[in-house]
């Protein structure tokens, strides 16, 4: 059609461009995954966060990427809040099954899911693949000793983050900040999915945005101290 641009249902948002002004306005605060989804796909971040459309799925048994991940970043916190020392690695062993077992016991109600045959297996799993990852990260040189958990930076505690005359405020949670005997500080950040995608080359082109939007968070939102490293930690 000839008049096909003239047409409102093909594309032409320059009549909803006050209402998006005034969403996205400059004081809104963000989450660093709706940052992510939006430099990786502006379009896909329309879909879902603008729109609010979800992907029709399948009913399934068990748990999704969701829940799966929601259960591992609770026996971390609930872990390392059970032990005095935190860089006690006797005393975290000793503590996750009782740490392992009041979030796992809770899981299918909490996270929504229904227990198939097979949760008991995944218990097992989940519990083991902690134990190796508490066994692991102490084991990493540096002297680092576990500060804070799941560390949180909202509201007021919000980042602001410049460039130039540009800015935007980012809100979110630290999975584990530790610190070193000098007082510089290590960002770490559970994953559940699988490494490829979170490479340098993501990290630069801006594809992974959290682990250096919490490193800017833990120095100028919480104060916490210079960060020093920082990395992905996929517990699976």
């Amino acid at each position: 059609f000839d008049d096909a641009q003239d047409r409102p249902f093909d594309g032409d948002l320059s009549e909803l461009a006050d209402a998006f002004a005034a969403r996205f306005a400059p004081e809104r605060t963000w989450s660093a995954s709706r940052l992510e989804t939006y430099r990786s796909c502006p379009f896909a971040f329309f879909v879902s966060h603008v729109l609010g459309l979800e992907p029709r799925t399948e009913p399934a048994e068990g748990l999704d990427a969701r829940q799966l991940g929601n259960i591992y970043h609770h026996i971390f916190e609930g872990l390392y809040g059970r032990v005095t020392d935190p860089a006690d690695l006797d005393a975290l062993l000793a503590a996750l099954p009782a740490a392992a077992g009041a979030v796992l016991d809770d899981a299918p109600r909490v996270e929504g899911f229904r227990a198939t045959a097979w949760w008991t297996q995944t218990r097992a799993e989940i519990a083991d693949n902690v134990r190796r990852s508490v066994e692991a990260l102490a084991a990493l040189p540096g002297g680092f000793v576990p500060l804070a958990q799941e560390a949180a930076f909202l509201d007021s505690d919000s980042l602001t983050v410049t460039d130039g005359d540009d800015a935007f405020r980012v809100r979110g949670y630290i999975d584990r900040v530790d610190r070193a005997p000098d007082g510089g500080l290590r960002i770490i950040d559970y994953k559940t999915g699988g490494p490829a995608a979170f490479t340098v080359k993501a990290v630069v082109e801006g594809k992974k945005l959290q682990l250096p939007l919490y490193a800017l968070a833990a120095e100028q939102a919480m104060g916490l101290g210079p960060v020093v490293d920082g990395f992905y930690w996929h517990v699976q």
